[in-house]
C-alpha cells in the first residue's frame, strides 16, 4: 500500500456455540488492525466483499450462547445518540450514521438466527433512515463537499 507500513492480522474462526441441544455455527473473519492507518483495514474489508459473501457482525460468542439459552435477553436494540444543540454537524452526522449501521447490522444478523419478517421490515426501514441521513447532509453542509456520499 504506496510507501506507508500496513499491517493486519486476519483470523477464521470456524466452530460451533452449543447450548443445550441447540447449536449455532459460527464462520468468522476476522480482521484487526496492528499497524497504519485504518483506511486500509476498510480497503481490504471492501476487496474481500467483492469476492465473499461477508457480513459485519458484532455479536460475540458469549451474546450468541445466550440468545440460544433465552431468545429474549438479546437486544437488537442500541442506545440511540445523545445530541446537543452545540453537537457539530460531523459529529451528529457521525454519531447518527453509526448508530443506523449497528441497528442495520444487528438487525439483519437477528434475521438470519431467527427469520421474522417483522425484522427484514426493521431492516429495511433502517437502510431507508441511513440513506436519508445522508442524502440530507447537502442540506447542513455545502453539496461539493457531500456530493460522494450521497
Amino acid at each position: 500500500r504506496g510507501k506507508s507500513k500496513v499491517v493486519i492480522e486476519a483470523a477464521l474462526d470456524l466452530g460451533n456455540v452449543i447450548v443445550g441441544k441447540q447449536k449455532e455455527e459460527i464462520c468468522e473473519l476476522e480482521l484487526e488492525l496492528r499497524e497504519g492507518e485504518p483506511s486500509a483495514l476498510l480497503e481490504l474489508a471492501a476487496e474481500l466483499a467483492e469476492k465473499l459473501a461477508l457480513m459485519p457482525c458484532d455479536i460475540s460468542k458469549a451474546e450468541r450462547g445466550y440468545r440460544l439459552f433465552d431468545a429474549g435477553s438479546y437486544s437488537v436494540k442500541l442506545p440511540v445518540p445523545e445530541l446537543h444543540a452545540e453537537t457539530s454537524v460531523d459529529d451528529a452526522y457521525s454519531a447518527l450514521a453509526w448508530y443506523l449501521l449497528g441497528s442495520s447490522q444487528r438487525l439483519a444478523e437477528q434475521y438470519r438466527f431467527n427469520g421474522h419478517w417483522s425484522l427484514l421490515q426493521e431492516w429495511v426501514e433502517v437502510l431507508a433512515e441511513l440513506r436519508a441521513l445522508t442524502g440530507s447532509l447537502g442540506q447542513a453542509a455545502p453539496r461539493a463537499t457531500t456530493h460522494d456520499l450521497r
